[in-house]
């Protein structure tokens, strides 16, 4: 069952957030009440927060206490200081990087769409030298909304396209090298928006879908051959796996919807 907790501040536009534990935690938006970008962070469990940096990041990632990665205007950003201070950081050639994810400080992907081209670039290095691989995408591909890495081999991505193409789902099974589009359509294709994917299992996988206005949460139990749906009470914009969970912001308003698969 799902459950929501209300945050701080006035967001405009989807929070970011990042959660080592249950304690540790850091969250970064544009703030419309103070009409400033902010990072804040806990260390109690969200009993309190603190504002750290005034980075715009759109997207954060923490792999533990002082290492992290984020993503602003499709430039990778890091930071050696728990998210205090944040360095750009130099990146293969690309338009516009969409999203990333890191497994460890030194393991992690980025992805993003340039023209008809969804590139895929993985790292062992932590961002020093980068590996590519480019994958056929679907018609007219906008972006990338969404990667997650369940290990070094196992991963999805979620793309959305141009002119009400919608949103469509791809697997890995040998760490991004190659990708394969999932063949069911009733989350995908024109009118679907799919705005996250995660899965806590190799076998148990969640994809969050705006289906004409209606927030869904899609599920399998086998991996993708079957895919189920159930409706949400708000729209998912970013979660993370803890402990088998799935902790996900939720809009409108500024939200943690936390997620308990059975």
């Amino acid at each position: 069952m799902p459950q929501t907790q209300q945050y701080p501040g006035e967001p405009d536009g989807p929070p970011a957030l990042s959660f080592l534990d249950v304690m540790r935690g850091w969250i970064a938006w544009w703030d419309a009440t103070d009409d400033e970008t902010k990072i804040i962070d806990t260390r109690d469990g969200g009993q309190h927060w603190h504002d750290i940096s005034h980075q715009p990041l759109q997207r954060i990632q923490m792999v533990n206490d002082s290492r992290g990665y984020g993503i602003d205007r499709g430039e990778l950003y890091r930071t050696n200081d728990g998210g205090r201070s944040w360095l750009q950081t130099k990146t293969p050639h690309i338009a516009h990087i969409d999203r990333l994810f890191f497994l460890t400080p030194e393991l992690g992907w980025i992805e993003g769409v340039d023209e008809n081209d969804l590139f895929v670039f993985r790292t062992v290095d932590g961002g020093r030298d980068w590996q590519e691989s480019r994958s056929a995408a679907p018609p007219q591909p906008a972006s990338v909304r969404d990667l997650f890495f369940l290990d070094q081999q196992r991963g999805w991505l979620l793309t959305w396209g141009y002119n009400d193409e919608g949103s469509y789902l791809y697997s890995t099974i040998d760490g991004g090298q190659h990708w394969t589009a999932d063949p069911d359509q009733s989350f995908q294709g024109k009118g679907k928006f799919a705005s996250v994917v995660r899965f806590t299992s190799k076998d148990r996988g969640f994809v969050f879908v705006d289906d004409n206005g209606q927030s869904r949460i899609v599920y399998t139990t086998d991996g993708g051959t079957h895919w189920y749906k159930h409706a949400l009470p708000r729209l998912v914009s970013n979660c993370q796996v803890f402990e088998g969970d799935l902790l996900c912001s939720a809009v409108p308003g500024f939200h943690l919807l936390t997620v308990h698969p059975k």
